[in-house]
């Protein structure tokens, strides 16, 4: 019931109080890996890589074939700007999963861009098209790629797309600018 309560907190963007809801969770149940993997997150959100890592670092300890953990350690390498390490989590996390979750493939994605494989990017974007229409972030990478592509009108407006369904103005202005 927490899990969810939080869950829905972080939803309206009251992470103070998800994160007393995490507390609880912890406190009540010291091996629960999902509470320290989502604890992590909302310390990365308030800018506190290094407590995020501490909880992450638990995640492992309790659990090192936990998803939680395999997705704490992606997010880890990602922000260390190693995407080939974050891809080879992905990909395992993919191949792992009967039905894989979009959000896998799109960072996955994510990671592809950023090690310049755009083909394997294009492939998992268009794998997860339909699935990520009112996703900003789906266009911003798809964007980028076009961009690669030499196809700056298709960049242009999935930026402009990303822009509308709110993705940040400023950052989304600068891709903008970029694919004129």
């Amino acid at each position: 019931m927490l899990h969810n309560r939080a869950s829905l907190l972080c939803d309206l963007g009251r992470f103070d109080e998800a994160m007393d809801d995490y507390n609880s969770i912890i406190k009540k149940q010291p091996s629960n890996v999902e509470a320290y993997y989502r604890r992590g997150l909302l310390f990365l959100e308030k800018n506190d890589r290094k407590d995020a890592e501490t909880d992450f670092r638990t995640c492992e300890s309790i659990d090192s074939g936990s998803l939680f953990t395999k997705l704490s350690k992606a997010l880890i390498f990602k922000l260390d700007d190693n995407w080939k390490e974050a891809e080879k989590i992905y990909t395992d996390i993919i191949n792992a999963e009967t039905k894989p979750n979009s959000t896998y493939y799109l960072n996955r994605a994510e990671c592809y861009v950023n090690a310049d494989l755009f083909s394997r990017a294009a492939a998992d974007l268009h794998a997860i098209e339909n699935s990520e229409k009112e996703n900003p972030y789906f266009y911003i990478l798809r964007g980028r790629l076009r961009l690669d592509q030499f196809d700056k009108f298709a960049a242009r407006a999935d930026f402009e797309k990303a822009k509308k369904l709110g993705y940040d103005t400023e950052l989304a202005d600068k891709w903008i600018e970029k694919a004129k």
